[in-house]
């Protein structure tokens, strides 16, 4: 459950929306939830093998979102029974601070510390590095799918999900960047973009995201491919940051010409188009 479920919660910790899929689902509703997990909103379930997770945060209005500790302490417990040679998949809602597109929201307006958008303390983080076979996925910033930094790794691997409804752009003045909502941005296209991921995972513990434009009914870019965690991991050097340092920067083809036109206080610089291997979005 997200933050819009949570602004309804009902009596004590149990969420509106949560209950409300129980009460017209059934046990189709996370079958085998014990009464404890639904209480708490979170599950943790085996399908072919592999394992996942969901897990709730709390406090969107405090500016502290967070999991609870009983909540971390148990998905500790239940990722320490799960396999090192396959992926696990964890979901919740806000993202975890520093480490794909988005989770430093705010960061450049001092607002950084004080957010309600993401997991800003380092509980969960401190958590999942023990598991390097775990990919989380989290978005609630709706940021797209397009950019490679929507995929992060390190200890272990996160991954953002965008939206189906709308997507979040980057919008930038005299002071910087600033990470905002399209509201704000006035980019009214970015209101039909509908972005989501398909996740596969083949015999020997490969994991492909594919990334999907579910709007333009066509995949976006080439899918990310993680390797099956490896004890060395290995698995998770893919999509670290080494790979944006090895990345060319946009330039110029031969021939490119730049004019200057207009005089006193009013001049217009035109440019030919620059080209990259990718994209450019700052």
């Amino acid at each position: 459950m997200g933050n819009h479920e949570f602004y309804e919660k009902g009596d004590g910790d149990n969420f509106a929306t949560h209950q409300y899929l129980r009460e017209i689902l059934g046990d189709r509703y996370h079958p085998g939830m014990s009464g404890t997990d639904f209480k708490n909103c979170r599950y943790h379930t085996v399908i072919g093998g592999i394992h996942f997770f969901a897990v709730t945060a709390y406090d969107y209005n405090g500016h502290n979102v967070h999991l609870k500790p009983e909540d971390l302490s148990w998905l500790d417990r239940e990722l320490g029974k799960t396999p090192k040679d396959a992926p696990v998949f964890i979901v919740t809602h806000p993202m975890m601070k520093e480490t794909q597109w988005g989770s430093d929201y705010g960061k450049e307006q001092g607002e950084y510390e004080q957010n309600y958008w993401v997991y800003k303390d380092s509980q969960l983080k401190n958590v999942l590095k023990k598991y390097p076979q775990v990919i989380i996925f989290s978005g609630h910033l709706h940021f797209p799918l397009q950019d490679e930094r929507s995929i992060w790794q390190n200890q272990f691997t996160a991954v953002g999900t965008a939206s189906v409804s709308y997507v979040t752009v980057n919008n930038y003045d005299e002071d910087g960047a600033d990470y905002v909502n399209v509201d704000a941005a006035k980019v009214s296209s970015t209101f039909n973009m509908s972005q989501g991921l398909l996740a596969e995972v083949d015999r020997n513990g490969n994991t492909r995201l594919t990334r999907l434009d579910f709007a333009g009914g066509r995949e976006i870019k080439t899918p990310w491919i993680i390797p099956a965690p490896k004890s060395d991991r290995s698995h998770l050097k893919p999509y670290s940051a080494a790979r944006a340092a090895s990345n060319q920067a946009p330039a110029f083809k031969s021939g490119s010409v730049c004019t200057l036109s207009g005089r006193g206080s009013s001049v217009e610089l035109k440019f030919s188009r620059a080209y990259d291997d990718d994209m450019v979005c700052d």
